[in-house]
């Protein structure tokens, strides 16, 4: 009955990897019963925690060394696929009654469609299933949101602040340029002349063309020569644009600071040479006044 006592308490220790022993003959008695070896026993002690030198259960199968070997554990499930919903832009800005477009893209979603809706409702304006959103009249803070048809869970939102007047992105300049002029025409194209660039390479450079912005599009157009920097632009009554002073080159260099003037023509869209200023000038002012003539002031001059 011991012996069998003896094995059975064996069996459940060889199973956690560990031998509770009384002394030393027990811990070989052990290791005889579950046919494994016995390495590196502590001298007896009343109470002794044995580690075995074993690899897997007893009984099982050894190595050339003569030690228990074990299979390798089975591999990690793979990860689970998650729907996801993403929204472009995630934020823009609009005047009231304007429109603008948003896509969503959905990932791990065999249907990659979305159902577009606004967090506010009818009073936050109204958007197409294509993403078309357009603001209503009252200013605020409105939300829309891009749902996964294949994962009603699965969403995604985008903010769009509604305003009288906002800052949008529109069309860049076909040069870019500082010290420039840019004045709105009647027409409500704004003409753009002169300034300093990069030319050549070099820059610090007066920058030669003109250009028209077309509010209607966004878009700029090159509109003829205008050499100039530090000059003024004036619009006069009769929509004529004044052109006056400025550099034609490096402003330290004799002879760069001008004193003429030229007019952007308002019924040919075309620049002619005007009368010349009494003395050349740069960084000036030019105030058209009430009788329609022009006050031209300050700035540096060169006698």
């Amino acid at each position: 009955m011991m012996a069998i006592m003896e094995e059975r308490s064996c069996i459940a220790l060889c199973q956690k990897r560990v031998c509770v022993v009384l002394d030393q003959s027990r811990v070989q008695a052990c290791g005889r019963i579950m046919g494994f070896a016995v390495r590196g026993i502590m001298a007896p002690v009343s109470l002794a925690l044995i580690s075995l030198c074993f690899v897997s259960g007893c009984g099982s199968s050894t190595s050339s060394a003569g030690l228990p070997t074990t299979a390798p554990p089975p591999p990690p499930p793979p990860p689970q696929t998650v729907v996801s919903v993403t929204i472009t832009p995630t934020f823009t800005e609009l005047k009231r009654g304007s429109s603008g477009s948003f896509s969503a893209a959905v990932v791990n979603a065999q249907d990659t469609s979305v159902s577009w809706s606004i967090q506010e409702g009818a009073a936050g304006g109204s958007i197409t299933s294509a993403g078309v959103y357009t603001a209503p009249d009252a200013d605020g803070d409105y939300h829309i949101i891009a749902t996964s048809n294949e994962d009603k869970t699965k969403s995604a939102s985008a903010k769009i602040t509604v305003a009288a007047s906002v800052f949008t992105e529109t069309g860049s300049l076909l040069t870019g340029r500082y010290n420039h002029t840019a004045i709105l025409l009647p027409n409500g194209q704004v003409f753009i002349a002169g300034g300093e660039g990069i030319v050549n390479g070099v820059t610090g450079m007066v920058v030669s063309g003109a250009e028209r912005f077309d509010p209607t599009d966004g878009t700029f157009h090159s509109d003829g020569t205008v050499e100039r920097d530090g000059h003024t632009a004036t619009l006069l009554a009769n929509g004529d644009v004044l052109i006056t002073g400025g550099s034609t080159d490096n402003r330290e260099r004799p002879g760069a600071i001008t004193a003429t003037a030229e007019l952007l023509k308002a019924d040919t869209g075309l620049l002619e040479p005007t009368g010349n200023m009494l003395f050349a000038r740069i960084d000036h002012t030019a105030t058209l006044l009430e009788d329609g003539r022009v006050l031209i002031a300050g700035g540096f001059i060169m006698n």
